[in-house]
């Protein structure tokens, strides 16, 4: 019986010894959503037309192949915290850019 009590607290421990490692690995909890340092933010913007809080963060990934952008997403809705991460290479980041600057300018 105690058998079954202890899979769940060794699993968990096991879980936080991984997440701990990535963020020692790489620099901090964005950097280890990411699984790459992030070696500069280009900058953030807040979102206003939401219902809820919404943040959008672009960062310079430090991968082995340059080129790698992060876009972070953080989203609070008055009580949690959700972070979710986006990584594109350089191509799908200035198609991205593209794409929002051709909708932006539309009439």
């Amino acid at each position: 019986m105690d058998f079954w009590i202890a899979i769940p607290i060794i699993a968990f421990i096991v879980l936080a010894v991984i997440w701990g490692f990535r963020i020692a690995r790489f620099g901090g909890t964005s950097g280890a959503l990411f699984k790459s340092r992030i070696t500069r933010t280009a900058g953030s913007l807040n979102v206003v037309n939401t219902p809820l809080e919404l943040r959008v963060k672009v960062h310079v990934l430090g991968r082995a192949e340059p080129g790698w952008v992060g876009v972070e997403f953080e989203r609070f809705n008055g009580d949690a915290l959700q972070v979710s991460p986006m990584t594109l290479s350089k191509t799908e980041a200035l198609a991205l850019a593209d794409l929002l600057k051709d909708a932006a300018t539309s009439k």
